[in-house]
């Protein structure tokens, strides 16, 4: 048997499978032997995965007295990570409970060779910098070389931003209902004009990237008075339906759609689509 000597507990694990490290963490009264029938299979011919008891069952001990915090059951995955992975390791963040409970009060999750993108680690980001390398160029490609004018909606905390205002040759106005996401936003992408609230004027290009539910009306509005041009992010592909119509109602045509797997094995994909007006 496997034990790791953390700061409150002894910890036991089980490692299966061989290569890049996968550690999996579970919520409340998990046991190592918990994720072998059903994830481990599927991963252990390419990764070396690791699993561990939670502290209060299984072979792990612990002698600090319950009641313990999420923070201690977070502090004890950090120090199986650190102990079992191959270096270098360096824990960003970590959340549990849906909940950030360990790690810096910012990261830079920019591309490489991008401007700094500072988000927290409880703040919307993609799943990785490859990711959000492909997104970008995606947009940038549909956006054009000359989108004049252009209008950024759900523009989070830049992540685009920062590549359109250095492209547009043209004021570029960004802005996203999350008050902390437009401050993040401000020092992302100084270039932009942010708010809160969707402009009332009309630009020339559009750029949009709501959540999985897709687009609400103020902002398909928003959307619909571009002149030329919309480029939509979606996340899911039914939405993205849904709001197609709206915008093919409001005299657009989809020129052209591209999928990105962000996610593989999984049933998530990205599609930037462009409408133009003919």
């Amino acid at each position: 048997m496997a034990f790791v000597e953390g700061s409150e507990a002894r910890l036991h694990y089980v490692q299966h499978g061989r290569g890049p490290d996968i550690v999996w963490v579970s919520g409340g009264g998990g046991l190592a032997a918990d994720w072998h029938p059903y994830q481990i299979p599927f991963f252990e011919r390419e990764f070396r995965n690791t699993t561990f008891d939670n502290r209060g069952i299984g072979r792990t001990e612990c002698e600090v007295p319950m009641p313990w915090p999420i923070e201690s059951f977070a502090r004890d995955a950090a120090e199986v990570i650190e102990a079992v992975c191959d270096p270098p390791v360096a824990i960003v963040g970590l959340s549990l409970g849906g909940k950030p409970t360990l790690g810096l009060a910012e990261v830079d999750a920019a591309e490489p060779g991008a401007a700094p993108l500072a988000i927290p680690a409880g703040g919307f980001a993609q799943v990785g910098r490859a990711g959000t390398a492909a997104l970008v160029a995606a947009v940038l490609e549909a956006v054009g070389d000359d989108p004049g004018v252009l209008h950024e909606l759900y523009a989070g905390s830049g992540t685009f931003t920062r590549h359109l205002a250095a492209r547009a040759g043209a004021p570029v106005f960004a802005c996203d209902g999350d008050p902390a996401a437009v401050a993040r936003g401000r020092r992302n992408a100084p270039a932009a004009t942010w708010s809160a609230r969707p402009p009332t004027t009309s630009p020339d290009t559009v750029v949009l990237d709501p959540p999985r539910e897709g687009a609400d009306r103020a902002h398909l509005e928003a959307a619909s008075r571009a002149r030329r041009r919309i480029v939509y992010v979606s996340c899911d592909p039914q939405t993205l339906g849904r709001d197609a119509r709206h915008l093919k109602a409001h005299g657009f045509r989809l020129t052209s759609a591209v999928a990105l797997d962000l996610m593989p094995q999984t049933f998530h994909v990205e599609v930037v689509s462009t409408f133009e007006r003919p």
